[in-house]
Formats: C-alpha cells, sequence, structure tokens
C-alpha cells in the first residue's frame, strides 16, 4: 500500500514538472483583455456670467437764485416751496439713467436759515424734492458756496440728505471718520464710490475746532487719499472737482494735469463743475491699462444766470461696463439741456435740447441782457465745444 501511494506521489509530481518545463519553455503571448465598453466623461462647459452694464449720467452746477425762489413760493401758493416746474422738462431724460449725479451749489439750508441768492446762497430744502424726485441719487456738495450759511449750513444740508432713501453725498463730511469712509452705491451689481474737493470756500473760513472736513482741490495728498478709499472699496471710482475759470470755456493747464493725476491714482469718471458754462471732454489713458473719462465742465444745469453761455448745459451719459471684475467706459454721449426763462426771469425752466425750438429762443427772456442769444448761438457754441461723436443734437 505504502508503495503505491509512493508511485502515484511520483507520477503526480513528474506531471507538475513538466507542465512547469512546458510553460517555461514556450513562448509567451500577450492576449488582450476582453472586450469592454470604453469610459467616457461628460465635462459642462465654463459659462462666465453676462457682464453687468450701468448707465451713468451726471449733470452741473444747480445753482438756484432768487427768481427761482420766487417763483417757487409763488406755486406753492404761499405755503413754502414747489421747484417741480423747474425740472419736469427733463424728467424722461434723467429717467434713463440707472444712476443720476448732480452738483447741488448752492447748499440746500433752507430749515435753518432764510433763503437767499447771490452771493451768500441758502435754498429751500424743496428743491433737493424736486430734484430727488427725477432721478438725482449721487450729490456733489463740494462747491465754493459750501461755507455760505456757516458750518451749520453744512449739517443741515447733510442731514437733509440723510432723509432721502438712497442718496449719497460726497465732497463734505461732518468729520475725518466721515471722510475715511467710503462713500458706495451699488447699481445693478457694479459698486460705485465718490469723492469730491472744491478751489475754494470764497474768501470763508471754518471756524477754529470744527472737524467738518471739505476737501480743496489743491490739497492733492487729501484728494489722493480719498480716490485710492474709494477704489479699494468699489468697482468704479467717481471723482467731481469744483475747478476752472468761470465763464471760461477753455480747460487749464492745471484742470488737464490734475485730471492724469486722478487717472493714475484710480479714478474712473473724472466730472467738472464750476465755470458755469460747457467745456470738452475726452477719454484719458490710465498708467496701468484702460482708460478714464473726463468731462472738464458741464456748465449750469438750473440757474437764474443772465449771459447765454449760462444757459445752455447738458447731461453728459456713459454706458459703464463690468466684465467679469473688467471695467470699461463705453459710449459717451452728451444731451443739451437749456434753461429757459420768460421776461423778467420769469417761469424759469429746464429744456431738453429735442423740445426747444427757434421760436423758444428768440424769446427768451436773457435776450434783454445778452443778445447773442438764439437758437443758431445755441447749436455753434455746443459744436465748437463738445466732440462730434458725444454731441446728441437729435
Amino acid at each position: 500500500m505504502k508503495k503505491r501511494y509512493l508511485s502515484t506521489t511520483l507520477i503526480l509530481l513528474a506531471v507538475v514538472a513538466l507542465a512547469v518545463w512546458i510553460g517555461i519553455g514556450l513562448p509567451r503571448t500577450n492576449t488582450p483583455p476582453p472586450a469592454t465598453d470604453p469610459i467616457t466623461t461628460t465635462q459642462e462647459p465654463t459659462t462666465l456670467p453676462p457682464p453687468k452694464e450701468v448707465v451713468f449720467m451726471a449733470v452741473g452746477d444747480n445753482l438756484i437764485h432768487k427768481p427761482l425762489i420766487d417763483q417757487a413760493r409763488a406755486r406753492a401758493g404761499g405755503g413754502g416751496y414747489d421747484f417741480t416746474f423747474c425740472y419736469e422738462g427733463v424728467r424722461s431724460l434723467i429717467g434713463r439713467a440707472d444712476l443720476a449725479l448732480i452738483n447741488q451749489e448752492s447748499i440746500l439750508a433752507g430749515d435753518v436759515a432764510a433763503p437767499s441768492s447771490y452771493p451768500l446762497f441758502c435754498t429751500p430744502t424743496q428743491c433737493g424734492d424736486a430734484v430727488y424726485d427725477i432721478g438725482f441719487r449721487a450729490i456733489l456738495t463740494a462747491n465754493n458756496h459750501v461755507l455760505d450759511k456757516g458750518t451749520r449750513g453744512i449739517l443741515a444740508s447733510l442731514d437733509y440728505w440723510d432723509t432721502k432713501p438712497g442718496a449719497v453725498t460726497f465732497g463734505s463730511y461732518r468729520n475725518e471718520a466721515e471722510f475715511n469712509t467710503p462713500k458706495v452705491m451699488d447699481v445693478n451689481g457694479v459698486t460705485f464710490a465718490f469723492a469730491g474737493a472744491t478751489y475754494s470756500y470764497n474768501g470763508l473760513q471754518f471756524p477754529q475746532g470744527s472737524e467738518i472736513i471739505a476737501p480743496l482741490v489743491e490739497d492733492e495728498a487729501r484728494l489722493r487719499r480719498a480716490v485710492e478709499i474709494g477704489k479699494q472699496a468699489a468697482d468704479v471710482m467717481v471723482v467731481c472737482l469744483h475747478w476752472g475759470v468761470e465763464d471760461s470755456q477753455a480747460v487749464t493747464d492745471q484742470q488737464r494735469v490734475l485730471a492724469r493725476k486722478l487717472a493714475e491714482w484710480g479714478a474712473d469718471l473724472i466730472i467738472g463743475t464750476h465755470p458755469h458754462v460747457l467745456q470738452t471732454m475726452e477719454f484719458i489713458d490710465k498708467p496701468g491699462g484702460g482708460q478714464a473719462f473726463v468731462a472738464y465742465s458741464l456748465g449750469n444745469f438750473l440757474s437764474g444766470q443772465a449771459q447765454a453761455a449760462n444757459l445752455i448745459g447738458g447731461a453728459v451719459e456713459l454706458t459703464v461696463v463690468s466684465d467679469n471684475g473688467v471695467i470699461s467706459i463705453n459710449t459717451p454721449r452728451f444731451h443739451p439741456v437749456i434753461t429757459h426763462y420768460g421776461t423778467g426771469f420769469g417761469n424759469v425752466h429746464l429744456v431738453a435740447w429735442p423740445d426747444y425750438t427757434p421760436a423758444m429762443a428768440a424769446s427768451h427772456g436773457v435776450r434783454g441782457y445778452d443778445s447773442r442769444f438764439g437758437y443758431t448761438y445755441i447749436e455753434n457754441l455746443l459744436r465748437r465745444t463738445i466732440p462730434e461723436d458725444i454731441l446728441v443734437m437729435d
């Protein structure tokens, strides 16, 4: 039995050895794995958000002289003031804007002081009501009349605008902390910051110890800080300067130099006021790439002045585009607006250019003071001042 078992074992071992020998000796072949379905992956295409657009509009000086105050009182029937009539003619124009900016030249301090005109202005707050009602939300308070009613007037004006939802003032600030807090507004998902400064206080001075800040154009260190603070907090930096030579349509070298500095510091839109007449507008290159747009003076928006050129102003309109964080300023257009009144400054009001006629120009009350005024005069002034590709005359 043991011999038979041993023989069987030896036979099995021999078979195993033979199999191993055959496996080593025979050539190897690479047998492909069984066919399987290919593995496919589907990657969703990257979809970038669409560009964000804001229609930005700015106008010049809202300068409320005595005839405007008197007619507003009369239209209110002796109980307060009603300035609605003055602005109704541009309601649809301003209504085109997602963001509209105005220089409130005469201080809105009518709640603490009696209304007054040149040389120390004080305007009833009902004027602000009318301005707000037609759509203005960005309010420049930096100009040479900022101290006309002292620090009490500045504070009263700021307090008034604080009652208006969504309104942002800039150019005068209650204290250093307020100056250092960016004035920012979100419009259609694009953030705008604002800063302003004036060339002068008309010889007036802040009382010793006052905390109020109203930056001067000559204080470039403070102005630069305001621009940099705003640019860090927003997509678009808007800077408004009360500068230039009064009643002159010529842009000074100082304006051009400072505009380029502002662009270098981070300004995207530069809006000029003070001369009370129109000056040109243009794009300027930014050192880091891109361009800033500057309107050196938008002239008067509404006033009771008596020189022909003072009555020709308008609104500059631009499309601000944010395309995945890249800001561009596009398609600038200038819409002329005429301040019209009758004999003796009667019925002062604004008329958008498409609604203004040669007959209206011929009947304008300013012709009693400045006979140059007329329809052709307006056309010629606009065409020689505003670049052809920006001016809208239809």
